[in-house]
């Protein structure tokens, strides 16, 4: 059972706003065609009270962190 292990990596900066946008990915490949993935996206922003930057669109998502998981077989 030989498998390939792929990563994956993603950041989106907003130096206007100051905010980020982290994404990874993490696949376990097999050669039979079944593939193993898992992911998360990150949001983070400065938190500065009283700016103008509050309803950007990282600040407004930023609690809406996600994981995902799946697995897929090509035939």
């Amino acid at each position: 059972w030989r498998s390939r292990l792929d990563a994956g990596s993603k950041v989106l900066f907003d130096l206007d706003r100051t905010g980020m946008i982290f994404s990874g990915d993490l696949s376990l490949v097999n050669p039979d065609g079944w593939t193993l993935g898992l992911g998360a996206d990150l949001l983070a922003t400065a938190d500065s009270a009283g700016s103008a930057d509050l309803n950007s669109f990282i600040n407004r998502y930023r609690a809406n962190h996600r994981v995902h998981a799946g697995v897929s077989y090509a035939f």
